[in-house]
């Protein structure tokens, strides 16, 4: 925090596209769990993972800093996760579906077309790979300015 009062920090630019590297990957995680039937459960435990990660930064934040930890993770933590957490969600749903697609229509039932179910899969990771580049700016651009207000408020408040 005194690092953003004092108006340093990382650079734009190298902080959008580190951001979009992370989400990327992960991005590309649950859409490789999604082309296999055993990468099922996989995918959960990546849901859930990143709740427990958005939730243990807010958490901590709280924990330290008591309400203005909660007000500095308002501005700082939940406006990237806004817009990433339902884009992992849909990519999520998405390779869900396409398992059980195979499961079912494969394994169980020996027919139909793979390609129909792949394109949307693949169609809805690109879409959502877009919504995560949004994500990535706004943690890039917006937040930054986010944390320093909150920081320099949070500051003046411990001062008074």
């Amino acid at each position: 925090m005194g690092s953003l009062s004092s108006g340093s920090g990382p650079e734009p630019a190298a902080a959008f596209w580190s951001a979009l590297w992370l989400h990327g990957r992960w991005l590309l995680a649950i859409w490789l769990l999604g082309l296999t039937v055993v990468g099922m459960p996989f995918i959960l435990a990546l849901d859930f993972f990143k709740g427990v990660l958005v939730g243990f930064a807010i958490g901590t934040l709280v924990s330290q800093l008591s309400w203005r930890g909660f007000a500095f993770s308002l501005l700082s933590v939940v406006p990237p996760n806004l817009i990433g957490v339902p884009a992992y969600l849909a990519v999520s749903s998405a390779s869900l579906a396409f398992s059980l697609y195979v499961i079912r229509n494969r394994f169980i039932r020996r027919k139909g077309s793979l390609l129909p179910p792949a394109a949307a899969l693949a169609g809805t990771a690109a879409a959502m790979f877009l919504v995560l580049a949004a994500a990535s700016a706004v943690d890039a651009w917006l937040s930054p300015s986010l944390m320093r207000w909150a920081a320099d408020w949070a500051a003046a408040s411990l001062n008074h």
